[in-house]
């Protein structure tokens, strides 16, 4: 089975929600605990931490035999015992993020532009657009020089091949 990380960043917005709306404790302990993981994750090189990475699976498979008392934290406590192997990952292998935030910020720009403009006139324009913002960002990413991946791409030879799909 391909082993995964559920992003805790939406967990703990849902989580308020439920905390906001309904007053549960038990959402409450869980958003308390997903926050000591995203903590912990930060601090990996202290001398405690597998002790208190122990600590919070303990933490998470008590708060997931509590069954709670109202129906919105009952469908985060289903969603939860059903990707629990996938919630604390990042506790077990350290090249994995406890958030998709590195995505999420990667995507910002783009969704302010689109924002500011109020998106595109035509399907083509976004697909182009989009396609230049992940060439720029993959060769930002790979500490590629910018100037010299686009003068490749725009090249009347480029040295690669187009796949149409």
């Amino acid at each position: 089975a391909h082993a995964y990380q559920v992003c805790l960043a939406p967990q703990v917005r849902d989580l308020q929600y439920v905390i906001d709306h309904d007053h549960c404790s038990w959402a409450s302990n869980m958003q308390t605990l997903f926050y000591d993981v995203l903590t912990l994750t930060q601090n990996r090189l202290a001398d405690n931490f597998d002790t208190q990475a122990r600590d919070l699976h303990e933490r998470l498979d008590r708060l997931l035999e509590t069954y709670p008392t109202n129906e919105d934290s009952q469908r985060l406590w289903r969603r939860y015992r059903k990707h629990c192997d996938a919630l604390l990952l990042c506790l077990r292998r350290d090249d994995v993020p406890p958030t998709n935030n590195a995505s999420e910020q990667a995507l910002r720009n783009s969704v302010i532009y689109r924002k500011v403009t109020g998106g595109f006139r035509t399907d083509w324009g976004a697909e182009v657009y989009a396609n230049f913002i992940s060439i720029i960002e993959t060769a930002r990413r790979q500490g590629q020089n910018i100037a010299d991946t686009l003068a490749t791409i725009l090249a009347s030879q480029p040295a690669f091949s187009w796949q149409g799909e």
